[in-house]
């Protein structure tokens, strides 16, 4: 069973893109925002109303898979927090997938609609360098991965 407000907050996403809300299934909810895949589920817990996303971000790479995921690990401990992004691996097909909980208290439409494209935006950025370091980059002692999540809001907590 979904919550009124995971509804209205859906229903108002189809508005703003034109999506007929009647071919919603309101349990599992799949997108797709500039090529990448979202699957968004209520995850209200008691009187806190929020939404679970998930983000496909790709297969991993068939080199430099052990570093990858280093560097995904990086980005967990970096980001740790309530309702912070986190990585993981989808079960079912092997890829990489961005998930979190997303507190729906101050939130409309349009600002999870923005947190879909944000997102995309890093998925797109990881499938073309999977978050290792560059030359330039790692003599700065700054990663690639850090810099994307913080501009897009990605390190906020709560």
């Amino acid at each position: 069973m979904v919550t009124s407000v995971y509804r209205k907050i859906l229903e108002d996403i189809c508005t703003l893109a034109d999506i007929p809300a009647s071919s919603l299934m309101y349990q599992d909810v799949n997108l797709t925002v500039d090529r990448v895949d979202f699957t968004i589920r209520d995850a209200t817990q008691g009187e806190e109303h929020a939404l679970a996303l998930y983000c496909d971000f790709g297969p991993l790479p068939s080199t430099a898979r052990e570093q990858v995921l280093e560097r995904l690990l990086q980005v967990n401990l970096a980001t740790h927090g309530p309702n912070a992004p986190l990585f993981a691996q989808n079960p079912e097909n092997g890829h990489v997938l961005l998930a979190r909980r997303v507190v729906l208290a101050r939130l409309r439409a349009l600002d999870v609609m923005n947190l879909l494209a944000e997102h995309a935006t890093h998925a797109r950025q990881w499938r073309n360098g999977y978050y290792l370091r560059d030359d330039k980059t790692a003599a700065r002692g700054k990663s690639r991965t850090h810099l994307l999540l913080a501009s897009a809001g990605g390190l906020q907590r709560g």
